[in-house]
């Protein structure tokens, strides 16, 4: 519904004093903001509606507008603030006993455990919300509880498992004739199959993906597939190409208002600048994604941008800049536990002391690496260290 409209209908209700109504009313203007990409004004209506929903004693209002306070933070990369709201709809949900609430509740907690890295969790909450979608007999929540979990496979590198998963999301969507769901899950099945490098599959289900989306003139589909088509260009090394697919999700994305998405978008273009060879423009990109991060509660994809500029200085022979990013990601990762990416990153940060002629500080570097990734069992990695090593006690000689 348009903006103008909503706003009369919200002027009605509350001249005529139903609460209510009005309540619900915000709650729709938010929605409309949100996907226009005016965030600040979504939050505005979503919080007048949770307040008048506690005002008169609406739980179901409550649970609402805490669950779209909830998705809105996603949308910020606020996952800290996302899982406060979600929670709370959830309690609510679960006191009230409201079952299709409280399964939507235990798919959205399920996704934002995902994007967390708590695969465990994620797993227990989609499964528990698949159940509950199966005894209402929801064919597309179904769907979308499956798809999840195929995305959960995916990232455990599990492919068969998340094919099947997804393959099921698929069969139910068409079932149910839910265009945009079939459009979502040929993007997915196009991110294992570009995973297992089988990339003219992948290009085949994101074309299909895009068509479906662009005839339903649905932007945030469309803005999904032209991501990950620049993913796969990347993969052919077409990096021309990368770059414009990336550039057509960007400009959607900002209409959208997502951070986390610009944010992995400028990411990715700074990738495929660099393997353009444009450094400056790659360093471009990936300085335009610090910002994005630092107001988000997302330090691994935080500390990853922060390792692609300080290889890109490494290169420029730019050493203290180097330094001071290589420090900046070990912080960020050692919050995440992430001991393989730290070593690394100690690596990389021996190099950068080499090339300020701190060759005690880089031997301290590649020492610790080492002792990491003999734990973790890295061979190659190990002989690479070892190898650097012994270069640099043959410069002390």
């Amino acid at each position: 519904m348009r903006e103008d409209k909503l706003r009369c209908r919200l002027r009605i209700h509350q001249r005529g004093g139903d609460q209510r109504a009005a309540a619900r009313v915000c709650l729709q203007l938010g929605r409309h903001y949100q996907q226009s990409g005016a965030l600040d004004r979504a939050e505005e209506y979503y919080r007048g509606s949770l307040t008048q929903a506690r005002r008169l004693g609406d739980d179901a209002l409550e649970a609402d507008a805490a669950c779209a306070l909830g998705l809105l933070g996603e949308v910020c990369g606020k996952l800290q603030t996302a899982v406060m709201w979600m929670r709370h709809a959830h309690q609510l949900n679960e006191v009230n006993t409201d079952l299709p609430r409280l399964a939507d509740t235990y798919s959205h907690l399920g996704f934002l455990a995902f994007v967390q890295g708590n695969f465990g969790e994620a797993k227990k909450l989609h499964g528990k919300a698949l159940q509950l979608h199966q005894e209402a007999g929801d064919k597309t929540k179904q769907a979308l509880d499956w798809g999840n979990l195929g995305l959960l496979r995916r990232a455990q590198q599990q492919y068969p498992q998340a094919r099947q998963a997804l393959e099921k999301a698929l069969q139910l969507y068409t079932e149910a004739d839910a265009q945009a769901g079939v459009a979502d899950t040929c993007n997915s099945l196009a991110l294992v199959a570009l995973e297992q490098q089988q990339l003219d599959v992948a290009e085949t289900l994101l074309h299909q993906a895009l068509g479906i989306d662009e005839a339903l003139q649905r932007p945030v589909g469309m803005a999904m597939h032209y991501g990950v088509l620049g993913d796969l260009h990347l993969h052919r090394r077409e990096y021309a190409l990368a770059v414009s697919r990336y550039q057509q999700a960007m400009a959607i994305q900002q209409k959208l208002g997502n951070r986390r998405n610009q944010a992995r978008l400028w990411g990715q273009l700074g990738v495929a600048f660099e393997g353009w060879g444009q450094m400056q423009r790659a360093a471009d990109a990936l300085r335009a994604a610090l910002p994005l991060y630092e107001a988000m509660d997302e330090p691994s994809g935080h500390a990853w941008i922060c390792a692609r500029l300080a290889d890109l200085h490494q290169k420029k022979g730019e050493y203290e800049s180097a330094e001071a990013l290589y420090d900046q990601a070990i912080t960020l990762y050692q919050q995440q536990k992430d001991t393989a990416a730290v070593a690394f990153m100690r690596y990389g940060l021996g190099y950068a002391c080499l090339g300020l002629n701190r060759r005690y500080d880089a031997l301290l570097q590649w020492n610790m690496a080492l002792d990491t990734f003999r734990q973790l069992g890295r061979k190659e990695t190990i002989a690479a260290i070892e190898q650097s090593l012994q270069g640099l006690l043959r410069m002390r000689q």
